[in-house]
């Protein structure tokens, strides 16, 4: 396979009886794992020039394993040679090139996701409790792509957020505060219109996303990737610690890649290279210098913090109060 050929492009290759050994996995990350795989199928559009492209697509294609059983042999064996030709093209283009903002990854075209997303909507058996989180993970995802897109001033569509949680199983909508929240939300929009809807209960779309997002990973944390492998907090030793590689500009905890820097990002750079020189304790006090004429170093710092926990995965850095000082914490539970 080479970088900028087309998945179709590639001559077909007999199926397999089996992928290897399936994880076994209980029903609640069965659903976390529908969940994220909806959504997952457009986030890889959204990012699809972003560093965190191979972590995404990696992490779509462990959700995928995860759910195997539940997908028939034939979609399954075509939807995961996709995957790991993207992959491989992705990896391929990373080695010769690297990564900075003038070289960006172009080899994702729309006819490949086109592809993806049809291969996907196969997989899960319409009506099954998988199907419907899997939906409300791509109505998520559908609403994401409308608010990247700076041509398209529009609100985003909520039509299909409402009706994907007004599908959700009774026992789900009882048991889940944000999936009641979201139920609620949906009646707003009805009785309110789109517009106002936006304007009195979505209010900043950004900060309203941002509340339902941490929500909705606290229900259902999402499925990464540990040397091949799906796994969550669970397979983390009480102590764990991230680790900064200066060398590939790569943040990772637990052997993963949770985050990777731009070169360019000076002032991220130089506060992982504190939190790794100091073996990363919990706290650290403001390590960036002050520039000529800098009147807030304290926003400065907040700034960078920002930018740090930007497609971070995993752990999160916060200010501790003083606005001299940065934390880090694991983003959903310590490891037990």
């Amino acid at each position: 396979m080479t970088t900028g050929q087309s998945f179709s492009d590639q001559p077909d290759e007999p199926l397999p009886t089996k992928f290897g050994d399936y994880p076994d996995c209980d029903q609640s990350t069965r659903l976390a794992a529908a969940y994220w795989f909806g959504y997952r199928t457009f986030a890889v559009w959204i990012i699809r020039e972003d560093t965190i492209f191979e972590l995404i697509l990696s992490s779509l294609k462990s959700e995928v394993i995860i759910l195997a059983d539940e997908i028939d042999l034939k979609v399954l064996t075509i939807l995961l040679q996709q995957l790991e030709f993207i992959l491989n093209n992705f990896k391929v283009w990373f080695e010769e090139n690297g990564y900075s903002s003038r070289n960006k990854y172009n080899g994702f075209n729309k006819y490949d996701w086109f592809a993806l997303l049809s291969l996907s909507d196969r997989a899960l058996n319409v009506g099954s409790t998988l199907r419907k989180w899997y939906n409300l993970g791509q109505a998520f995802g559908r609403f994401d792509l409308h608010r990247g897109d700076s041509s398209d001033t529009t609100h985003p569509d909520y039509r299909l957020i409402a009706d994907a949680v007004r599908d959700m199983p009774p026992d789900a909508l009882a048991q889940i505060p944000v999936l009641r929240r979201l139920l609620k939300d949906a009646d707003e929009y009805d009785r309110l219109g789109k517009d106002r809807f936006f304007r009195e209960v979505i209010g900043d779309i950004q900060s309203y996303r941002h509340s339902i997002g941490t929500d909705m990973d606290k229900t259902l944390p999402g499925i990464e990737v540990v040397h091949g492998r799906a796994t969550d907090f669970g397979s983390l030793e009480v102590g764990a610690k991230p680790s900064w590689d200066k060398d590939s500009y790569q943040l990772k905890l637990n052997g993963k890649t949770i985050r990777k820097v731009r070169a360019i990002g000076e002032n991220v750079v130089q506060l992982l290279d504190v939190f790794e020189r100091e073996k990363w304790p919990r706290k650290i006090e403001d390590p960036l210098p002050s520039a000529e004429g800098q009147q807030n170093d304290a926003q400065r710092l907040s700034d960078t913090v920002k930018s740090l926990n930007k497609n971070l995965l995993m752990i999160k850095f916060h200010m501790d109060g003083t606005g001299r000082g940065v934390c880090w914490e694991f983003a959903d539970r310590e490891p037990s």
